[in-house]
This record gives structure tokens, sequence and C-alpha cells, in this order.
């Protein structure tokens, strides 16, 4: 291994060199980029921003939203460093940035832990960590080609007819289709598992809706009777009145009637929203909710 791989190494991966506040730093700029990105979507897309999987298509625009994932996490942390060590020079503060592209990887790893938690089984994570790859890549080569170079060769570091860079931008353009057709390949199979769960949600609903539909049919299903499971217009009319309930009273207010629940104050406790003179866990409401359902429909 010749000198420049070595440097290369020792100068993009040494992470021993990154000091703890330093990281902390990067943890930060990570998580503002985690939320900035999101608001700076529509904007940046002029209202081509896609929020869920069924805008996905085999079109430019859906193309240009993977790109711009995967590109603007790199491009906002370098920004921000670049700012900060501006300010630090200016104020007089005595602060040197070590491998770059670390804020980028706590980007998605913070992109990557939410949508498991948030949209497991909806999502395909296989291309997260595409992107994510893509990602460093692209973060590790500006942060050797550019920053590290810039001081030695000046503007001639900003050269893109290498071969390296052309490589990089196939292999990026490669990866986006990539991804694309995984998103676009799994909004189909969900909608296709969904539909086909009872046949309880057959009609036109947007991906938010059947996201949330699929997680109650998951999480509640089998608290139900037979009953629920024959009677399908019956099983439709009781996760309608769950939906409803859910949205008047979403989870965090939920916990907060539980906690104040001592108090008499609160009513009413669960999702389902059932009287009791105990408070209730959504899962007891839910049993309690669908007799009264039940009876209702009798």
């Amino acid at each position: 291994m010749n000198d420049k791989w070595i440097n290369f190494f020792e100068t993009e991966f040494d992470v021993f060199v990154i000091k703890p506040w330093c990281m902390i730093v990067y943890l930060l700029i990570g998580v503002f980029c985690f939320c900035f990105i999101r608001i700076a979507g529509p904007k940046v897309l002029l209202g081509g921003y896609h929020t869920n999987l069924e805008q996905y298509s085999n079109d430019e625009i859906s193309v240009l939203n993977i790109i711009y994932r995967i590109i603007s996490p790199v491009v906002f942390s370098y920004f921000i460093i670049i700012v900060l060590s501006i300010v630090f020079s200016i104020i007089g503060v005595r602060w040197e940035f070590e491998i770059y592209w670390m804020p980028v990887l706590f980007y998605w790893v913070i992109q990557i832990v939410v949508v498991a938690s948030t949209k497991i089984g909806i999502y395909p994570l296989w291309t997260l960590f595409v992107q994510a790859f893509v990602s460093l890549c692209v973060s590790i080569y500006f942060d050797w080609v550019v920053i590290q170079q810039f001081p030695n060769r000046g503007i001639e570091s900003l050269d893109q007819s290498n071969i390296g860079w052309q490589v990089l931008t196939g292999f990026f353009l490669a990866a986006s289709y990539l991804v694309l057709y995984g998103i676009i390949y799994s909004s189909k199979k969900y909608k296709q598992k969904l539909y086909k769960h009872n046949n309880v949600f057959q009609y036109s609903i947007d991906v938010r809706t059947e996201e949330r539909l699929y997680k109650y049919l998951r999480k509640y299903d089998n608290l139900l009777s037979t009953r629920y499971q024959s009677d399908l217009l019956l099983k439709a009319f009781f996760y309608t009145v769950l939906t409803i309930e859910d949205s008047n009273r979403p989870s965090w207010f939920r916990r907060l009637e539980r906690l104040f629940f001592w108090t008499g104050k609160v009513k009413t406790t669960g999702i389902m929203q059932v009287k009791e003179n105990r408070k209730l866990t959504d899962e007891e409401s839910v049993h309690l909710g669908a007799e009264i359902v039940e009876e209702i429909w009798n």
C-alpha cells in the first residue's frame, strides 16, 4: 500500500482523533440536518417533495427526490461545518474539525432508527442502507478530493473531469434508480398485502391511512371476538370508530389521561375512550369497546 492510500485512510477513517466535544457537535449537526432536510424538501424541489410511498413512480421527480435525500445531508452538514469554522476563526476560538463525514453518518443512523421503529414492514430498509452508503461515499470523496486538497491545489480541486468523479457519478445514479425500484416495488407489495388482509379495507385510500389501519389490524385484531372475523361490515365500523377516537385522543394525550386519572377529572381512558372506574390500557379499552360496538350494532 503506497503512501497516498495510507494518508487517505489515516485522514478519513481515524475516528479516534475526534475530540468528545467535537463528536457532540457532529451529533447535533446530524439531528439538525434530520429536521431541516424534511422542512427544506418542498422548497428545494419546488413542491415536488414526496412524503409517502404512493407518490413514487418511475419518473424524473421521484429520482430527484432520492438524489435530494442522498446529497442534502452532505451539503447541509458541510455548510454548517464551514460556517462554524469561519465563526470560530473570527471570534478567536481554536477549533479544528476532523472526519467531516461524521455528521452524515449520524444523520443516517437517526433516519434508519426512526424509519425502522415507525414504518417496519412498510418501508424497504435496504434502500435506506443503500442511500446511506452512497451518501457517505459522496461525503468522503468530497472531503478527500476538495476539502483536504483545496489548501494545496486551490480551485483545481473542484475539477470534475477526473476518472474518480465520473465513476462515483455513475455509481450514484445507478444506486438512485435501484433505490427507486425498491421503493416502488415495496409500495405495490405493501398495498397487495393490506388489501388481502381479511378483505376489510378494499377501497382507495392514501398510504398514510393504510399504514394506520394496518397498524390497528396487527395490534388489535386478535382482541376481537369471532363475530368480527365473520361480519366484515361490523369490523369496518369498529375500526372506523377506533380511528376517530385515536385521532381525537392521540397516544401522548392518552398517556396524560392515565397519569392524571387519580384526580377524578378524567372520565374515559384508552384508545377507545371507554368509561370505567379504573384507568384502562389501549388493549383493555379495545376489548371493552368492541363489546360496546357489538351491542350498538345489534
